[in-house]
């Protein structure tokens, strides 16, 4: 029973994680640039993944 929680919840994560990773790109993308150079550490590794 443990083995079978223990997969559900990887697969939830990676889930999560795949869905994070998809929705944060999109938003910096339409928004203005002021909030992009407040937040230059956030967009820095978000331009790494994209490249």
């Amino acid at each position: 029973m443990r083995r079978l929680s223990v997969r559900r919840s990887r697969a939830r994560h990676t889930v999560v994680t795949a869905a994070s990773a998809t929705a944060a790109p999109a938003p910096p993308a339409a928004e203005p640039p002021y909030p992009t150079m407040t937040s230059g550490p956030r967009t820095q590794p978000n331009a790494a993944q994209r490249a």
